[in-house]
């Protein structure tokens, strides 16, 4: 009935409409394929920008607790130093060298004696702040009479 040759068939006005419809699907699975490539990409770039920044905060801890380290070798060596030894024998036990007398002072009546004089020098300055004042007051007084 309907005898087509192979030029009839590609002649056909759906041709085109195929064409276009195979242009589209090729142009949205290239658009699908990169948009998929650019998300991996801007993935692994963050997980690898993340990493940098764990190891960057991962090596300021070494060189702190390095710096630490040194503090406390330090420290270790001065406790185990005869100074030290010595100063904490003057300070804790009352030891003392040749020659030397230890006394000791009793720690109350030294506070007595500083409030005492906190207080005589609190009173001297509110004295000296009064006499001020009343020195001013009077030149006022006196300019307006």
């Amino acid at each position: 009935m309907f005898d087509a040759g192979p030029d009839k068939f590609f002649d056909c006005p759906y041709n085109d409409i195929i064409k276009i419809v195979k242009r589209r699907l090729y142009q949205l699975t290239v658009i699908f394929v990169g948009l998929f490539i650019i998300y991996g990409s801007s993935r692994n770039i963050l997980e690898l920008w993340q990493q940098k920044q764990r190891v960057w905060r991962i090596q300021k801890e070494v060189k702190d607790l390095e710096v630490k380290e040194a503090d406390l070798k330090k420290q270790l060596e001065y406790y185990r130093s005869d100074e030290y030894v010595e100063k904490i024998a003057r300070e804790k036990l009352l030891l003392q060298k040749e020659g030397e007398t230890v006394v000791v002072l009793p720690l109350g009546q030294n506070v007595i004696q500083n409030s005492n004089l906190k207080t005589q020098n609190f009173e001297e300055n509110q004295q000296k702040e009064q006499s001020i004042w009343e020195r001013l007051m009077d030149i006022l007084q006196n300019k307006f009479q």
